[in-house]
């Protein structure tokens, strides 16, 4: 699961990275394609943009503070 991602250029580094970690597994004679990728929404502008980052992962939690809630407007 990915914490603290505010927008959908974070989530898609994110993923980028992964890709890298994974080639350099296999290369190395791991087998780690079976995963899922979540997402945690813990700020406002991760709830604002929530509908674009959520097709680049699996599932997501929403695990937003109060004063982060109040401000998006939940």
């Amino acid at each position: 699961m990915i914490p603290m991602i505010s927008d959908l250029d974070g989530v898609r580094r994110v993923r980028a990275l992964i890709l890298v970690c994974k080639a350099e597994l296999h290369s190395e004679g791991v087998d780690c394609d079976m995963f899922e990728l979540g997402l945690m929404i813990e700020t406002a502008a991760a709830v604002l943009q929530a509908d674009a980052m959520l097709a680049e992962v699996s599932f997501f939690s929403i695990e937003l503070t109060c004063q982060a809630a109040q401000r998006a407007g939940i």
